[in-house]
């Protein structure tokens, strides 16, 4: 049960990661748009 639940834990994490990579590449795309 502790291994499904830490899989799930680093997948979340990961995915989150990603999320947020791919909000600052957004942000940085934006900025160098703008300016």
């Amino acid at each position: 049960m502790a291994l499904v639940y830490s899989k799930c834990l680093t997948a979340r994490n990961s995915s989150v990661a990603g999320a947020s990579l791919f909000l600052l590449y957004l942000i940085s795309k934006r900025r160098g748009a703008s300016g």
